[in-house]
Formats: C-alpha cells, structure tokens, sequence
C-alpha cells in the first residue's frame, strides 16, 4: 500500500467498524434498562463515560500519534476495542459496563485522531486535505449505519450481548488486517524526542482557529450523540418503531454527512476559503436542529425523521474544514496534537453532557424536549462565537503582518 488512495481506503474502513462498539449497543439502550434495573440517566452514562475518557485521551493520542506514527497508534486502539466489547458483552453488573465503556473510550479517541492523522500526511502534499478529510468524515456516516442499522439485525436476532461479541470478533479481523497491510505516509517523520507537555498544549489553545474547531466540534458531538442514542430510543418507546427502523433514522444524521463533508471539504480546498463553509454548516446545523425539535414537541415524528438528516449534511459539512483549518494554522509537526485538542473537547464537553444530560431531564419530567430546548440554545451561542473567532489563515497572516509592522515601528 503506498499511495493515498490505499491508504485513505484503509483509514476510512478502520474508522468506520470502530463506530460499532461506540454507538452501536444504543439500538439496545431499553433492554439494558431493563435488564439492570437502571434509569434513563444511568443509561446514558455508558455513553457519557466513553465521551469523557476519549475527550480525555484524544489530545494525547494525537501527541503519540506525532511521536511514534499513526499505524502504531492504530493498532493499538483497535486492541483497545476487542478488549473493551469483549468485556462488554459478558458484564454482569452495571460497573463492569461502565468499565467496559471506559476502555471502548480509550480505542474510539485513538481511531477519531490517528486515521485523520494518517490521511493528513498522506495528503497534504497534493494540497488536497480538504477533499481527503472530507470524506473521510463520511466514516460517521458509513460507522453509524453500520452500528445502529446493519448490527440491529443482528441484535433483533441474538441480543445485545451476542452483538457486542460479534463486533469484537469483526475487530479483531480489522486488525490484524490492518498490521498485514497499512503503512505509514513516506513523508511522515515521527519525532521520538518529543515529550508531551502542558506548555505546548496551552500554546496551541491561544490559537483561534484551535478554540473555534473545540467549539464546532461541541456543537456537532451534541448532536450526534442525541441522533444515534436518544432518538432511536425515542421512536422504539414512543412510537413503537422496530429497533432497525429506529437505529436507521437515526444514522441518518451521519449518513446524509457523507455528502455534506465531501461538497464542503472539496470546495473549501478550490476556494481557498475555510470560516465561511464552517458558518454555513453551523448555522444550518443549528436551524435544522430547531425544526426537528419543533416537530418533536408536536409528536410530528415523520416531520422528525426528515429533518434529521437535513441537519446531518450541515453539520458534517464543518468538521474536515475545521480539521484542515486546524492544520493550517499550527506547526505541521503538532497536527495530531491540535487536532486531538479540537476532538477531545468537543467529545468531552457534547459528547459527556448530552446523553447523562437528556436522560436525567427525562427521568425528572417524564419527556425529552427540555434536553432538546437546552442543545438548541448553545448551538446558537456556539453560532455567534464562531463568527467572532474564525479567521482564514491568509487572514491571520495579514494581522501578524501587522502587528510585526507596529512592533518595528515602536
């Protein structure tokens, strides 16, 4: 394998199985409810452990992925996930799921930053990035129809249990793959002096484009997770919907990103402009969102499943151009490392508070949209302070030019 072509192939399809062990038992969320004698809220722990471990570990991943190259580090996420859906499906107490959980979050923030990592490199040198993250965010799209569509029948078949060792299995052939096949970029130096340090991480977030990304990134986590964990749980309890039907509308949150990360990422790379295709895609995140959660209010839920994947398209269409923005901004060599800053708060802030956050609203007044309310009032406040902080990167140059000019003046 020694083009970019191969190798995007590879990241994509790595990327793509490690959505089955991080969203994928969210088709089985009532089950486990009633199976551990659990609340909403509990349940949606297991979602917010994964997030908070992987926001966590992201930025670090992103460091080793610097240091040591991204194969390596793939590899070793993948490990990661065999363990952690193993252990998943034969927990029998709901602190062995949450340990379980605990490990899939340390795989799933390796293999959110080391495939991008990976292609970045492989890339960059075409002055493609944009294209090649671009599709590479259709991995949401591709993973979630496999996790919450392609394993509920599966599921619907044998149980969760029985999905979640099926999955490890699925794994470990992607593995073991992977260590046969994929190489790194010929261009990639891995830089093994290099120390992970806090200086280095408080440097990259005084960058705007790196506190932007974080808060893109945010916003889309939010709703991500309310697309494959609590909306199919909603049409399952609600309207009685199969777990296939459910888990399907509910990828289609990611599903329809696939066009929106390859329109946005491509164009964002002809024009040479980044900030105003990030603003487009927030701020039709952002309405989509609103009118979903109108017609949820209503009960209109074919209204729902329409506007979900509208919503899916623009906000995937943001993340490969904050990712190449990102890159633009910083020294090539800490790449993994902002990006894994970007990525980490981002998981851990939407990905952590959404689901625990829902779960706990609707324990405490029997429905979801108060959860639905709160996501829609800071997506609008993440609206308004992209705008003030996103700058192009020629846009960026001419201001240090500036102020290098003033300096020499003084």
């Amino acid at each position: 394998m020694n083009t970019k072509w191969s190798a995007l192939i590879f990241a994509f399809i790595i990327t793509a199985v490690m959505y089955i062990p991080y969203i994928g038992y969210s088709i089985g969320a009532i089950d486990i409810i009633e199976e551990f004698s659990i609340s909403y809220a509990s349940v949606g722990l297991l979602a917010t452990s994964t997030a908070i471990v992987g926001g966590l570990m992201l930025p670090y991943a992103g460091f080793l992925t610097d240091k040591l190259g991204p194969k390596k580090i793939i590899l070793f996420g993948l490990g990661t996930l065999v363990i952690g859906q193993l252990l998943f499906g034969i927990a029998t107490s709901f602190t062995i799921l949450i340990v379980a959980r605990v490990i899939v979050g340390i795989g799933v923030a390796i293999l959110l930053i080391a495939p991008y990592t990976l292609v970045i490199h492989w890339f960059e040198d075409s002055k493609s990035t944009g294209l090649g993250l671009g599709i590479m965010i259709g991995t949401d799209g591709i993973g979630s129809l496999l996790a919450t569509y392609v394993f509920a029948i599966t599921f619907t078949l044998l149980g969760w249990r029985i999905n979640a060792l099926i999955s490890s299995i699925v794994l470990l052939s992607v593995l073991t793959i992977t260590w046969k096949s994929l190489k790194d970029s010929n261009t990639f130096k891995p830089n093994r002096e290099v120390k992970f340090k806090l200086e280095s991480v408080l440097e990259l977030l005084k960058e705007r484009n790196v506190i932007a990304g974080a808060i893109y990134l945010t916003g889309l986590f939010s709703v991500f997770n309310l697309a494959v964990f609590w909306i199919p749980t909603i049409l399952m309890e609600e309207k009685n919907w199969s777990e296939g039907l459910s888990g399907f509308i509910g990828s289609t949150f990611a599903l329809a990103g696939i066009l929106g990360s390859f329109i946005f990422g491509a164009y964002s790379d002809k024009l040479k402009k980044r900030k105003v295709f990030i603003m487009v895609a927030n701020l039709g995140m952002l309405i989509a969102f609103v009118g979903f959660s109108y017609f949820y209010s209503i009960g209109n839920y074919v209204a729902l499943a329409i506007l979900l994947p509208i919503a899916g398209f623009f906000g995937y269409g943001g993340p490969a151009v904050t990712y190449s923005l990102t890159a633009e901004s910083i020294d090539k060599s800490k790449v993994g490392l902002a990006n894994g800053l970007v990525l980490g708060i981002g998981m851990l802030i939407g990905g952590s508070i959404v689901p625990v956050l829902v779960g706990y609203l609707k324990d405490l007044f029997g429905e979801y949209t108060i959860g639905f309310l709160i996501i829609g009032g800071y997506l609008l406040i993440f609206s308004i302070l992209n705008i003030l902080l996103l700058k192009d990167v020629n846009e960026i140059q001419i201001v240090q030019s500036k102020e290098m000019n003033l300096t020499d003046q003084l």
